[in-house]
């Protein structure tokens, strides 16, 4: 039997929240939010729609990644995703949850978003009888979605009733002859016969002349008869009337790359189907094309910046965050005081590894200087930064930095306590150890108790 994982995407997908005529929050409050919140995904991922938004695409990818990789497990990233990055409602499986919307069901019996919330819950705990009647409620309620239809054949497909998921869909099929789904269908019944498919697709476009859908198909029969002019323009065309489909925009991105060699066009479809679908896959998933196009272009322009030093301080303020990698790494080898000053506005950065290096070039090769800026960073308005300043302290300071990381360990920001802990487990030695044995009796946190007993632990030694 099918998990009920399969049918999630579709479920999810058609349950959307309203929008609400919020006031945009600013960028400051946005990194305030992060630094308190450190252990909830929503507040991560709210910062990379910002730089999403605001046209920072690379940068929000890389924020992005490091959350999904190394923060948060996958449902967990994924969820904040769809609720944050994507407007769509959060799904609820808890306690009472379906005795809820049982009860909201019977005062609105047509609310389609309180079906499909039930719907939810039955896919996810295989009840696959009870979810049968809700997404049949729903098909009712919109005949025309054949997402839902598919999801129905599906969940019936489950139960071994093959037969009659071919009779929904048959009957779908002959209910809307000429929408979009219907001629998707009839078009992949003669994808091997080209001259039948291409008749089929040329009604088709005529009917429905602002498919990105039937485009796409378009484009991929011209590729395969090497017209690849005109795919080029119709690829382009697909994804332009198919803007949330991360089918069309990680193909037309697979196309721009393989056949044309436009790793400037790829990338740019690439990071449409990833902010779509993060986990999107083309025979490789598109985090992985886009972390390979992005490297390979901040390689070659750090490259050309780094045989002198102004380039060096020029890379260190590039726009491409692998540019400014490569140009901590230059500086780890090659320490220039001179530089110095350029490493501190990326104390702020919103790449995590750009913070960290930046920090940890200050702590090991800072002049008398840096010290007297480390007291004032203490103090910083930006969380973050302040939570960063707790390595270098107690890297330079021993135990005299023991006053401001207690200090710190009684801040309400879930980040600049770890950053406290996780600074007295690394560079603190036995006195900073015997600090968080105090400190964990106080702890109120789940997640930085696991950091504290994990840091004492003879076997587990700490990254930041």
């Amino acid at each position: 039997m099918k998990s009920s994982r399969t049918f999630l995407p579709t479920l999810l997908f058609l349950l959307c929240a309203g929008t609400v005529g919020a006031e945009e929050p600013t960028l400051e409050s946005l990194r305030k939010d992060l630094a308190l919140r450190y252990f909830e995904a929503d507040s991560h991922l709210a910062l990379v729609k910002y730089q999403h938004d605001h046209g920072h695409r690379l940068l929000a990818f890389t924020i992005s990644e490091h959350v999904r990789r190394r923060l948060f497990e996958r449902e967990v990233f994924d969820s904040a995703f769809r609720q944050v990055f994507l407007g769509r409602a959060r799904v609820e499986h808890g306690p009472g949850a379906e005795a809820r919307l049982k009860a909201e069901l019977k005062k609105d019996p047509e609310s389609f978003e309180t079906v499909n919330a039930l719907a939810n819950i039955y896919l996810v705990r295989s009840d696959w009888a009870a979810a049968e009647a809700m997404i049949r409620t729903e098909c009712a309620l919109k005949p025309a979605e054949y997402e839902l239809v598919a999801t129905l054949a599906d969940v019936l497909e489950s139960q071994d009733r093959r037969a009659e998921a071919e009779q929904v869909r048959d009957a779908f099929l002959e209910r809307f002859p000429e929408s979009e789904d219907t001629y998707l269908h009839r078009i992949s019944q003669v994808w091997g016969q080209p001259l039948q498919a291409e008749a089929l697709l040329k009604q088709a476009l005529k009917k429905l002349p602002q498919s990105g859908l039937l485009f796409f198909q378009q484009a991929v029969l011209l590729q395969k008869r090497d017209e690849l002019e005109r795919a080029a323009a119709t690829f382009a065309r697909a994804a332009e009337l198919a803007p949330d489909s991360s089918h069309v925009q990680g193909w037309t991105g697979r196309f721009f790359l393989k056949v044309r060699e436009d790793e400037e066009k790829a990338l740019h479809y690439y990071l449409n189907a990833y902010f779509l679908d993060p986990h999107f896959y083309d025979t490789e998933h598109a985090e992985w094309r886009v972390r390979k196009l992005n490297g390979a272009a901040g390689r070659r322009a750090f490259q050309g910046l780094s045989k002198t030093a102004a380039g060096i301080r020029a890379a260190l303020a590039h726009e491409n965050n692998v540019t400014v990698l490569f140009a901590l790494e230059h500086l780890s080898e090659n320490w220039a005081p001179k530089l110095q000053d350029a490493l501190l506005p990326l104390l702020g950065h919103d790449v995590v590894r750009i913070r960290w290096r930046s920090m940890m070039l200050l702590a090991q090769h800072g002049d008398n200087s840096f010290d007297r800026r480390l007291k004032q960073l203490l103090e910083h308005r930006d969380l973050r930064v302040r939570g960063l300043a707790a390595y270098a302290t107690v890297q330079r300071w021993g135990e005299r930095s023991f006053v401001h990381i207690r200090s710190m360990l009684r801040h309400e920001a879930q980040l600049i306590r770890y950053d406290a802990i996780s600074a007295l487990a690394l560079y603190g030695g036995d006195a900073g150890k015997e600090i968080l044995r105090e400190h964990l009796t106080r702890e109120a946190h789940s997640n930085l108790k696991e950091v504290i007993e994990a840091s004492l632990s003879p076997e587990t030694k700490p990254t930041p």
